[in-house]
């Protein structure tokens, strides 16, 4: 009996261990570099369904990962960013496209934004 609880102690002992070294997710929190008033580029990758030619946006990006994106197109969209590590974030955001009248057609943005010069 006393074997099979020191084996048990010892499964606890090394599950704590790696718990502790392994990197926290950092989902939401973005820090303080990229927090901030952004002007964002990029390209779409071509596809069939959306616009493939190049924008540029503003954005707002809160220290907690809350994403403000301000399309001269097409209006304000809002979601989140966080971080995947070294310089790259990930980014998503939702919108709508007024077509008319109480019609409005909602758009997702998904994408990643590398960091640079800061």
């Amino acid at each position: 009996m006393k074997r099979l609880t020191q084996k048990w102690a010892a499964v606890l002992l090394v599950t704590v261990v790696t718990m502790l070294g392994t990197a926290q997710a950092n989902a939401g929190w973005v820090g303080p570099k990229l927090a901030g008033a952004w002007e964002i580029v990029g390209t779409p990758e071509p596809s069939a369904c959306g616009p493939s030619n190049p924008f540029t946006n503003v954005s707002t990006i809160s220290i907690d990962g809350t994403f403000t994106n301000v399309d001269p197109d097409v209006g304000t969209a809002v979601g989140e960013s966080y971080r995947l590590g070294g310089r790259k974030y990930a980014v998503g955001f939702f919108g709508f496209i007024p077509l008319g009248p109480g019609v409005a057609l909602r758009y997702e943005v998904q994408g990643t934004l590398k960091l640079l010069n800061r």
